[in-house]
């Protein structure tokens, strides 16, 4: 008959297990880095994703519009002393309402970019904003060739967005993006986003006139998500967006 041994078991000593806990440690600040460089690159991957789809549903919205893109209202300018605009008809509600997109209503989704946090989302018109939007210059600017526009003028004139075939350097315009306000105008763009409705160009100074600097939203490693009149996305970069490198807002020609 085999014995079993009486030796006893010999455990572990608090300075192996300090050193197993310190090689855990570096470990995981090796991963770490990678890990959250992993999460920021998904994140990137579901914006463009994203913006492609609503940039897809302008260019959808224009097929069956006679080759004209969505206006920004229905109604007229904002504010308008003779024709204010349609408070229900902005152009997020135009491409939801005609199935284009999923229902505005509902939060996140294909509205949502992954890296607008909950409180950084504003409600100007009783739908969230949730992180994109078009290019609008005609409140800042007047009688600039924009795409985007009311459907009517101050004096009720028919107004209303480009016609695709009235575009000529479609591979240079910004059409949709990522669009917020600075939350930190002292740190922009590191300070953040608030979400917004649409973007205004830069003034000649390369800034965003107040008081409300509505602009492109650098979310994507100081980057903000544009998708142009053909298409196609760019990440741009900061600077690059102030100086309206290769008139992207088509402050001189469309």
């Amino acid at each position: 008959m085999k014995r079993l041994s009486t030796r006893p078991l010999r455990a572990f000593t608090i300075m192996e297990l300090l050193v197993v806990v310190a090689i855990l440690g570096v470990l995981v600040s090796l991963l770490l880095p990678s890990l959250t460089a992993a999460k920021k690159k998904a994140k990137g991957a579901k914006c463009s994703n994203n913006l492609k789809q609503v940039g897809l549903a302008f260019l959808l919205y224009a097929g069956d519009y006679a080759d004209k893109l969505p206006p920004f209202n229905s109604g007229g300018p904002f504010r308008s002393p003779t024709f204010p605009h349609n408070p229900t008809n902005w152009w997020y509600q135009l491409l939801s309402n005609g199935k284009y997109l999923p229902d505005v209503k509902v939060p996140g989704g294909v509205w949502r970019c992954p890296a607008v946090a909950d409180e950084d989302m504003q409600s100007p018109f009783g739908v969230a904003m949730e992180g994109y939007g078009p290019l609008e210059n005609t409140n800042a600017v007047t009688g600039l060739p924009s795409i985007i526009n009311y459907a009517f003028d101050h004096d009720r004139s028919p107004w209303g967005s480009a016609r695709l075939g009235q575009i000529q350097r479609t591979s240079q315009l910004w059409l949709i993006g990522d669009v917020g306000q600075p939350k930190d105008l002292n740190n922009i763009p590191r300070g953040g986003y608030r979400t917004e409705i649409c973007t205004y160009p830069p003034n000649a100074f390369g800034m965003w006139d107040q008081p409300l600097p509505k602009q492109p939203a650098c979310r994507h490693e100081l980057k903000a998500g544009v998708f142009f009149v053909d298409g196609h996305i760019e990440l741009w970069n900061y600077g690059s967006l102030a100086d309206n490198t290769h008139d992207l807002f088509s402050l001189k020609s469309r």
